[in-house]
């Protein structure tokens, strides 16, 4: 699985890109941090991250931690065969 994450509009966005075992995720769910997209990773129009996942997790997800501005961003998954 590939992923990538951007900001567009004026501004940058602050994220983690975070990974879970469970099936079903609840309030209760441990999150884990993608080792490359820990917290703190700033993405804006000029500066993109991407990354992937070599191994099966259940769920992923993008956490906006902050924002300067008034961005959107932008979390694109793609996995192969679907």
């Amino acid at each position: 699985v590939g992923f990538g994450v951007y900001a567009t509009g004026s501004g940058d966005a602050t994220i983690t890109v975070q990974h879970c075992f469970d099936i079903d995720a609840t309030a209760a769910t441990q999150w884990f941090d993608h080792i490359d997209v820990s917290a703190g990773v700033t993405v804006s129009g000029a500066s993109p991250i991407d990354g992937n996942y070599a191994y099966p997790v259940s769920n992923i997800r993008m956490n906006l931690t902050a924002v300067s501005g008034s961005p959107t961003a932008h979390f694109v998954v793609l996995q192969t065969g679907v």
